[in-house]
């Protein structure tokens, strides 16, 4: 849901772009109160999805890909990364052991510590707890882009046009989306102590074979003031792909005024989400279109690398990068173009065919 820094109308030089990219890793990595209503504490870093269980799952000696986002010097990569590493798909968000100890005892059903414990995926207040961190994650990136922002507005060694534009611009904007994720964060807050009759978010819950793929995050939430403090939907979407004990499990929920999810309508989300291949092109297509916190294991890391659909997936995220494109119908079959150029390899010694990103984008058949 959190837009990129950077627009596409911003007229910040490349410069000063490299700088601005440089405050705002100084903002995010800043310490935080703990997002908790009323909480005095320092937070501490929280993993969007629990280490032990699930980073585990996919990591290889400890490591695995994570999704990098520009730093001003380097573009969209994966990065490999051990989860070990408190920075890694995580965010500072609720206080530990030596405040209220927040973070353990509201994520403690979805954070199981014993062997035998599992996780029940079909629960609503669970469903909620991995929809309220992730809005969480978000709302702290939206918080430190304000933060740069205004950084930016009161430093005289960014041109006038550029300051110009984040006072007018940018900051005036991300404030209204802020207002719109601190209503759906109360919301959410609000179905955790008491949950709604009927229940305000649905969610659909599917696992298909082990897809060495791991995420969480929200969109397509509304901007509009015009929902704040009122019962209208937020239009608010989650995705959850939670790899464990040799399967992935992908929760998708939304708000109940939401019509469709990419383009497929609610009432055929059941269906669609039926069909393996169809499930892991679901997660793939959001994951590139709206979500910035998600990761992949080395081994299938390296089989996207070997055929080329690593680089695309990266052109694909700078391609829908731009709010208008969002829009636009577009699904990834990964696991389909995985196979056939894998096919492709072996039918033409080792010649490598990258043609699909071009008919991808333009939505046609590949």
């Amino acid at each position: 849901m959190c837009l990129t820094m950077l627009d596409f109308t911003s007229p910040a030089s490349p410069i000063e772009i490299k700088r601005i990219h440089q405050l705002f890793l100084e903002s995010l990595n800043q310490d935080r109160i703990c997002y908790t209503p009323h909480c005095p504490y320092t937070a501490i870093n929280s993993h969007v999805v629990q280490k032990k269980r699930v980073l585990s799952q996919i990591a290889s000696n400890g490591k695995f890909r994570e999704l990098r986002w520009p730093d001003g010097t380097l573009p969209h990569r994966f990065s490999s990364a051990g989860i070990n590493k408190t920075d890694v798909l995580s965010f500072p968000g609720f206080c530990g052991n030596e405040g209220n100890d927040c973070d353990r005892k509201i994520f403690s059903p979805i954070e199981p510590t014993k062997p035998n414990e599992t996780i029940d995926f079909l629960s609503y207040s669970n469903q909620i707890l991995f929809s309220y961190r992730a809005t969480i994650c978000e709302l702290h990136k939206m918080d430190s882009w304000i933060s740069t922002y205004h950084k930016i507005i009161s430093d005289n060694t960014f041109s006038k046009p550029t300051r110009r534009y984040y006072k007018q611009h940018a900051l005036p904007e991300f404030k209204k989306n802020r207002r719109s994720t601190l209503y759906l964060k109360r919301i959410l807050e609000s179905e955790m102590k008491q949950p709604s009759v009927p229940n305000r978010f649905t969610f659909h819950v599917a696992s298909l074979p082990f897809i060495e793929v791991v995420g969480s995050g929200v969109f397509g939430a509304a901007t509009s003031l015009e929902f704040i403090d009122s019962k209208k939907s937020t239009g608010a979407a989650f995705i959850h792909a939670i790899p464990e004990n040799n399967f992935t499990t992908l929760i998708i929920g939304y708000d109940n005024g939401v019509k469709e999810i990419e383009g497929i309508p609610i009432k055929s989300l059941d269906k669609a989400l039926s069909d393996k291949k169809m499930l892991a092109t679901v997660i793939f297509t959001i994951f590139i279109k709206r979500i910035e916190t998600w990761g992949i294991s080395e081994k299938f890391y390296q089989e996207l690398h070997a055929t080329g659909l690593d680089e695309e997936i990266l052109q694909l995220i700078e391609f829908y990068l731009p709010v208008a494109r969002k829009s636009q119908p577009f699904f990834f079959d990964v696991l389909g173009l995985l196979e056939d150029r894998k096919k492709a390899l072996l039918n033409t010694d080792g010649q490598d065919a990258r043609e699909s990103f071009i008919s991808l984008v333009r939505n046609e058949p590949h």
